[in-house]
């Protein structure tokens, strides 16, 4: 598991940079909850079941930096 407030865990697309491709991804599952069938667990960093506000905070802490 990776630890959430690392950038690795917000480089959904793979190119070892935090970038606009990762807030394309991370926007594309903002407000869904772990009911939905298109849930992504990676985006939901705080683990509390929702892709919300928190997540976001996290991801934009690490947003440029490069794992």
């Amino acid at each position: 598991v990776l630890d959430p407030t690392s950038p690795a865990a917000s480089n959904w697309d793979g190119d070892a940079t935090v970038g606009f491709g990762d807030f394309l991804i991370f926007a594309g599952g903002f407000g869904k909850v772990a009911a939905d069938g298109d849930f992504d667990a990676r985006l939901d960093l705080d683990g509390d079941g929702t892709v919300g506000f928190a997540d976001f905070l996290a991801f934009a802490a690490v947003f440029g930096q490069t794992i």
